[in-house]
């Protein structure tokens, strides 16, 4: 009775074998025009979810194909589909099943994509330092905008190297690059050699740009192949901003305070607040006719001594 169980049990499980997976289907896609292969090409039998890919060889291999009658469908990106059908009949083998594809390619019209950046940004800046061929600072109109920077020489004093010398009003108005005097470096404008102004000089005085002027000014402290080689001190290249395409209008405020402007009239003063003789006069420890002269021992003054503390 074992015996028996055990055959029935085998045949069962040949028979199911047989019935779900009877065969494999391989074959060759290649290309109509010319039959080279065509790698990655998608093979697919509508219906299931069996299909494979052809390798590099244009080759491919569906395996465990259950017995029965299918639609093979091969496609690939600029081939059209083409679709077969074949039987898989019980204990078959390997069918093989071949594409040839045509060609099918869509042909668009142009795209053209225009792109600019925007060079005021500091973003903008750090990236063209990144990207220079040689060692540059670029100060960028966003950062002189959130600054106080009047004129190109307030804004270049920012830049590690450089130093300002100043007018008799205090005013920045030449450039020292590097320890070097003014008369060593160049002055550029989008790229061209400025001359001076003055007519003994050959340098260019930096305060007689406003700041709003530059989208960016790009210092570089050393001689480069593309300027010129009369500066051994460096260049400083002021790039101008373009005019706009459109209207813009923009604005900008900035309000500040200071501590010292809270509890104090400035309309009128209190003198009698104000001790009129110092700490050792009033004490008699000097003489009033010469205070250098010493009437008695010193006195030490104390804070109590001052009507006024800051």
């Amino acid at each position: 009775m074992r015996a028996f169980l055990l055959v029935i049990v085998v045949v069962f499980i040949c028979s199911l074998n047989n019935v779900i997976f009877a065969g494999n289907i391989a074959g060759h896609i290649t290309n109509s025009k010319d039959g080279s292969p065509i790698p990655g090409a998608e093979v697919i039998i509508t219906g299931t979810n069996m299909g494979a890919s052809a390798d590099s060889l244009g080759y491919y291999r569906i395996e465990n194909v259950p017995a029965g009658t299918y639609n093979v469908k091969s496609e690939s990106i600029g081939f059209g589909s083409v679709e077969k059908s074949v039987t898989v009949a019980n204990n078959s083998y390997t069918l093989q099943l071949d594409f040839s594809l045509f060609e099918s390619a869509v042909e668009l019209s142009e795209v053209v994509i225009n792109s600019r950046a925007n060079r005021e940004l500091e973003t903008t800046a750090r990236q063209t330092e990144k990207e220079s061929g040689n060692v540059v600072n670029v100060i960028s109109a966003q950062t002189i905008q959130r600054s106080t920077d009047r004129t190109a020489a307030d804004a270049l004093q920012r830049v590690s190297g450089m130093s300002i010398l100043r007018d008799h009003g205090g005013e920045g108005q030449y450039v020292v690059m590097r320890g070097l005097a003014q008369q060593y470096n160049n002055t550029l404008v989008d790229g061209i050699k400025i001359p001076s102004p003055e007519s003994k000089d050959r340098f260019v005085p930096m305060d007689i740009f406003p700041s709003g002027l530059f989208e960016s000014i790009k210092v570089s402290k050393s001689l480069t192949p593309e300027t010129a080689g009369d500066a051994i001190g460096g260049s400083t290249d002021l790039a101008l901003r373009e005019a706009p395409d459109k209207f813009i209008f923009s604005m900008s405020a900035s309000t500040g305070t200071s501590s010292s402007l809270f509890g104090n009239s400035f309309s009128s003063f209190d003198a009698n607040s104000v001790a009129e003789l110092d700490p050792e006069r009033l004490h008699g420890t000097v003489s009033d006719e010469d205070p250098t002269t010493l009437i008695k021992q010193r006195y030490n003054p104390s804070t109590a001594d001052f009507s006024i503390s800051s």
